[in-house]
């Protein structure tokens, strides 16, 4: 930070003395960052080699289908913690590593909802899709953070709508853009916080929907602005929420 230091020397020192201040916070505010980036990372690991020790256990052991299935959500839910983590910390950081290339945003939609199709239904939950085009659409997108990307928006909704729910993704053109629009019908969310719910750890309604980390929306901004796009939040036309991504088709750089 730089600052003119012509004038009086009271004026002079005292500029000094903020630039000082201002370069030391500076230096922790990117400390900050990188030791979260280091965290999730440190995180990557151990909870992948968690993942194949249970999986040895389950096979070891006799165990319920219900017990096996709570293993399996736990482990889940911390692998997408991490990742999740790791990806804002990146973002934070400038250093998203994202690969662009051809890819089916139809198809992308529809890997989301097989990947997220038993935990939904076991909530109660339908998972929908609505105005997908009937052809083919190559758009220039990474198409693994725009899986991880859906799978935040579904894991938010996923907090908030009650059993017998609904959660509907549908995609639109718009120009060299397009749309991709995540409805729900969760009741007693206010939009008019729309812009908290974008940051990481905010959760609307923590007391009565525990068990989230708060990291879902902040990761989708994240992935949003690498692709150089733009995320919202709006009232549903189905009663809950509505968030809605507009990602250029090519990236401006490509």
């Amino acid at each position: 930070i730089h600052f003119d230091e012509r004038g009086p020397r009271e004026i002079v020192g005292t500029m000094r003395n903020l630039r000082r201040i201002a370069n030391r916070f500076e230096r922790i505010e990117t400390a900050r960052r990188t030791w979260l980036v280091m965290i999730a990372e440190e995180l990557r690991e151990p909870i992948a080699s968690l993942g194949g020790r249970l999986a040895e256990l389950q096979e070891a052991l006799t165990a319920e289908p219900e017990f096996k299935a709570a293993i399996e959500a736990d482990q889940s839910r911390l692998a997408r913690m991490a990742e999740d983590l790791h990806a804002v910390a990146l973002a934070d950081l400038g250093r998203l590593p994202l690969r662009f290339a051809d890819v089916d945003p139809r198809a992308l939609i529809h890997n989301t909802i097989w990947s997220h199709g038993k935990r939904a239904e076991a909530a109660g939950i339908r998972l929908e899709t609505s105005n997908l085009p009937p052809y083919t659409i190559l758009v220039k997108w990474d198409a693994e953070r725009i899986e991880q990307l859906f799978g935040a928006l579904i894991e938010n909704s996923m907090r908030y709508v009650p059993r017998g729910g609904r959660i509907v993704l549908g995609l639109e053109s718009q120009r060299d853009a397009w749309r991709l629009i995540v409805d729900d019908n969760a009741p007693g969310i206010d939009v008019g916080l729309a812009q908290q719910l974008f940051e990481p750890f905010y959760r609307a309604n923590a007391k009565e929907t525990p068990g989230g980390s708060g990291l879902s929306l902040a990761t989708a901004r994240a992935i949003v602005e690498g692709h150089h796009g733009r995320i919202e939040a709006s009232n549903s036309p189905i009663g809950g929420l509505r968030i809605t991504v507009v990602l250029p088709a090519t990236p401006p750089m490509a």
